[in-house]
């Protein structure tokens, strides 16, 4: 299809009335996507894999702040990474998933379908270090797939879904390996209300964690259909 008529992010009102589409340059690679507040301003950032293989930053009607490709300077890339748009993952390749921030703005960038790094930038988006990279776990990755700056203790850790792991790793914000958490099906992702850390699994699964990190519910309604049907607890993404 034309990707020049195929917006990929669409903006509601409160009431769910549609206001807005824009971003056809994500089509078919669109991912991960943030909303943050910045002083009076909201702003979306976005994680583009696939052709686009870039991040972004935009106002709320689309207009693009800043983008930037594959981060040359941390060497884990194959030469010429950050002008290629070819739809191929592998871990010299760039291929963002999710992004964690900082409360100055800047941010943390998972690098999830590519190397499995963890790039670390400043609020400007400037490149300033990275950790990870594929492995057996404690430090290392099998699809870094979702991050985010874990605030409910004195001390700010990052919080790593290791997805093909199963697990949860967490990190001191400069990227120290702290603990493993276990027990998940894929989980994907991360986001924090108050006390609460909530984690969503592929195979079906809603997990919220207490402040110690302990189980404090799983919504599963969705796990009987995939135990009847083992095509669907196959990984989309190796």
């Amino acid at each position: 299809s034309d990707l020049t008529d195929h917006p990929t992010i669409f903006v509601f009102d409160a009431k769910g009335k549609f206001i807005r589409a824009f971003g056809e340059q994500y089509h078919g690679g669109g991912h991960g996507i943030e909303v943050r507040q910045e002083g009076t301003e909201e702003f979306i950032y976005v994680a583009g894999y696939q052709h686009i293989k870039t991040i972004a930053k935009l106002t709320v009607s689309g207009e693009i702040v800043w983008e930037r490709n594959a981060p040359m300077e941390s060497g884990v890339y194959r030469t010429g990474e950050d002008n290629d748009r070819t739809k191929k993952r592998a871990r010299d390749r760039f291929a963002p998933t999710n992004f964690a921030f900082a409360d100055d703005g800047g941010f943390w960038l998972a690098d999830g379908y590519g190397t499995y790094q963890i790039h670390r930038y400043d609020k400007d988006a400037n490149w300033l270090s990275c950790f990870g990279g594929p492995g057996e776990g404690q430090g290392k990755f099998n699809t870094a797939h979702g991050i985010w700056l874990d605030k409910r203790d004195d001390q700010p850790q990052l919080v790593v879904t290791d997805r093909a792991h199963h697990t949860l790793q967490t990190f001191t914000p400069e990227g120290i390996y702290k603990e493993t958490l276990s027990g998940f099906e894929m989980p994907a992702n991360i986001d924090i209300r108050e006390d609460l850390m909530l984690v969503p699994e592929l195979f079906g699964k809603i997990t919220l964690l207490d402040k110690t990190n302990q189980v404090a519910a799983r919504l599963d309604a969705g796990r009987p259909k995939l135990d009847e049907d083992k095509d669907l607890r196959k990984s989309p993404v190796k």
